[in-house]
């Protein structure tokens, strides 16, 4: 999603995730607040949910931190991204497995 965000991705990627503001294109010519986020489509099946399609864009979007989603080079990125995630962790593991 990161390459997909600073226009790295090849060329038969491109159109897989739109944003909302393209998905409307046709219907709708305001400027919304979420014109920029990432289109996520409806699926009916609680299969189809777990598919990178849906799950990417929505991962994306959910990660808070804004200043790791706007590193342009993807080696940083992948540092900061994983000193963030390794942060978050908890310092004393727990086993919940009764054997």
């Amino acid at each position: 999603m990161q390459k997909l965000h600073q226009g790295f991705l090849p060329p038969s990627l491109i159109l897989t995730w739109i944003n909302n503001e393209q998905h409307r294109e046709d219907d709708f010519h305001m400027n919304l607040l979420n014109n920029q986020n990432l289109y996520i489509q409806f699926v009916r099946l609680a299969f189809s949910t777990k598919q990178p399609l849906i799950v990417l864009p929505k991962t994306w979007q959910n990660f808070q931190n804004e200043e790791i989603k706007i590193i342009r080079n993807i080696q940083e990125f992948n540092k900061s991204l994983k000193t963030n995630l390794l942060s978050q962790l908890s310092s004393t593991p727990t086993c919940k497995r009764l054997l």
